[in-house]
């Protein structure tokens, strides 16, 4: 081989490499197309890829994107691909997870509460529109349209005559508890039942509000008691709204040059009697909403089941569909997550395994960052025990396991700036010095971690207490989040404090040897960006700064896709984020933002970074 062939040998064998994992996030999300917009934002549009299948040569569809960052370094991007992992059976994991968000009450972030009430009120009316209609069909397929009553008495006597069955068989044993509690609903019912068959006004009565009253209970098993107070508030205000109509088309007459004073000045006569006309009208027609005389409701019932299925096909199935399966803490989506963080964890394994790598940047967006996140702790609790020795990594462990941030200093924004730069500063230095660190004959199983940076994009993680955690009330998320991040469960950056040592943030009292698994972000800089919110509609509502929930140690950046800031540039820009088609290109300030956070050209600089 001649001296210029050894010398492009030696340059090739020298060149290190940096891989780049992107995790996609919700919708119908295709293979590579994520990859590639982050890969031509990072790079600012200026590096030509070429593309190869990844190197076990299992799965063609995923290639990896490897580009040129200068003469002493190469970048793969690679694709952390989920959605195929999905079940199909979307539809309903989305209403349920609805009904479980409806349960838990406003509880989000301030600005969101509004989307709240929106969905609630949709949720309840959707609930309440298909119990109008289950009603309908079954007074007409029983014939009862003369005698509404019935549709109360039939099932009354079903529940007389099993509360009467059950007492007897009760007594026969001798369980006298519950034979006098079923003999009493015997008696109960039975008495309403024969009052019933001998009331004139049941029928009225029933026509009226058997669908509201039979929707109210419905709502309450299924959504507790912020599904009653939505379904109330709405029920109340749709009957106003339908006292405005009819008033306008003259078929009931308030005094229009002073509605107020009619309705003062009538305070006294019972709404049920003529005397004031407007009131009693609407009782004596039935002129209520969601009533089996009120014909309007039937119409706005089946329109509101029309507008569900179009949102459902265009939006809730194919992009809500995949937070409600992993959000959603029920047996069957067990196995869809549990298979995804597997296959998420053995992806980070291969890249760490391969050594091929001696940094490793992770950006994920929307739901992939809660994924990357589980994928992150999951791997990192595996290897933790079997990283080098701490003295084989230099002082920086010292430094960063006794690291102190005071509360003065987390109440002042620069002091707090200037001490996360000094943490983060640590924290890549430390990966650094494990990226070098060769195998260790007295530790066969010895495990790196090379991830330096966990960049995230419009996360859910902003709701985690909301999303993630358990309980009915703002005080009772905080607590069960806290309760999370005591156990070690969600890492924060930085570590949380030890409770048996309070100056440690990566040992164990007294083992100095093997790095605890809440130690993940003493190694990776977090990073969030986020488009803010403005008027519900204007920025990214999914996404928001995490810093006050993980730890004051993650850099919170906002984003915009404009040089000058207004307060309403882009409407709904969740998926902005590595676009680059926006006025300046992969000059705009959003990009800019993201190529400056994975920074490929940042281990290029010095082998120590940052001069430590």
């Amino acid at each position: 081989m001649d001296n210029s062939a050894k010398s492009q040998a030696n340059t090739t064998s020298a060149r290190k490499r940096t891989a780049v994992l992107a995790v996609h996030g919700i919708g119908n999300q295709r293979a590579l197309e994520t990859v590639r917009g982050v890969a031509a934002a990072v790079t600012l549009g200026q590096t030509g890829f070429w593309l190869h299948p990844e190197r076990s040569g299992i799965d063609v569809d995923l290639s990896v994107l490897t580009a040129k960052v200068d003469d002493r370094r190469d970048v793969d991007f690679h694709e952390l691909y989920w959605a195929h992992l999905m079940s199909e059976t979307r539809a309903i994991a989305v209403i349920l997870w609805l009904f479980e968000l409806v349960s838990k009450g406003p509880l989000l972030r301030r600005g969101m509460n509004a989307v709240w009430w929106g969905s609630a009120t949709f949720v309840c009316a959707a609930v309440a529109s298909v119990t109008l209609i289950c009603i309908h069909i079954i007074q007409r397929f029983a014939q009862a349209v003369d005698e509404p009553a019935a549709l109360i008495l039939a099932p009354m006597l079903i529940i007389c005559a099993a509360a009467a069955y059950a007492g007897l068989a009760s007594l026969l044993q001798r369980a006298w508890i519950i034979a006098t509690i079923t003999l009493l609903a015997a008696l109960l019912f039975g008495g309403a039942l024969y009052y019933g068959l001998n009331s004139d006004d049941l029928g009225h009565l029933t026509a009226l509000f058997l669908p509201a009253l039979a929707s109210l209970f419905v709502i309450w098993v299924i959504m507790g008691g912020w599904g009653v107070l939505v379904f109330t508030i709405t029920y109340l205000v749709t009957n106003i709204a339908l006292m405005v109509v009819l008033n306008v088309r003259y078929q009931i007459y308030w005094d229009r040059d002073n509605i107020i004073a009619d309705i003062i000045s009538h305070r006294w006569i019972p709404f049920l009697t003529p005397e004031w006309q407007p009131f009693w009208k609407v009782w004596h027609e039935g002129w209520i909403v969601w009533s089996l005389t009120e014909h309007w409701s039937l119409i706005i019932a089946c329109s509101i089941l029309i507008v569900y299925l179009a949102l459902n096909g265009l939006f809730l199935q194919s992009y809500l569909g995949d937070a409600a399966r992993y959000f959603r803490n029920s047996p069957g989506n067990v196995g869809v997550r549990r298979e995804i963080r597997k296959q998420a964890v053995a992806t980070l394994a291969a890249l760490h395994e391969s050594g091929l790598y001696d940094r490793i940047v992770i950006v994920a967006h929307s739901l992939g960052s809660v994924i990357a996140y589980d994928m992150m702790r999951a791997y990192f609790s595996r290897v933790c025990d079997d990283f080098p020795a701490p003295d084989r990594l230099g002082a920086i462990v010292e430094r960063i396991d006794r690291f102190e941030l005071d509360g003065a200093t987390k109440n002042d924004p620069e002091a707090l700036a200037r001490k996360r730069e000094e943490f983060r500063i640590l924290s890549r230095a430390l990966t650094a010095e494990m990226a070098q660190c060769r195998s260790d004959p007295s530790k066969p199983g010895m495990k790196r971690w090379l991830v330096t940076d966990f960049i995230t994009l419009g996360s859910p993680l902003t709701h985690a207490q909301y999303l993630m955690c358990l309980g009915n009330s703002l005080e009772e998320l905080a607590k069960d989040f806290s309760r999370r991040v005591d156990e070690r469960e969600f890492p924060t950056c930085p570590p949380e404090l030890n409770r048996s040592s309070p100056n440690r943030l990566l040992f164990n009292p007294g083992d100095g040897v093997r790095f605890h698994h809440g130690g993940l972000f003493g190694f990776t800089r977090w990073t969030n960006l986020y488009f803010p919110m403005h008027e519900l509609f204007w920025g990214d509502p999914i996404g928001g700064t995490v810093s006050d929930l993980f730890g004051p140690f993650v850099l919170d950046t906002k984003v915009s896709v404009r040089e000058r800031k207004r307060a309403k540039d882009v409407l709904f820009s969740h998926t902005y984020y590595w676009d680059g088609t926006w006025p300046g290109g992969f000059s705009a300030p959003h990009i800019k933002a993201l190529e400056a956070a994975v920074d490929l050209k940042e281990a290029t600089r010095t082998n120590r970074p940052y001069g430590i």
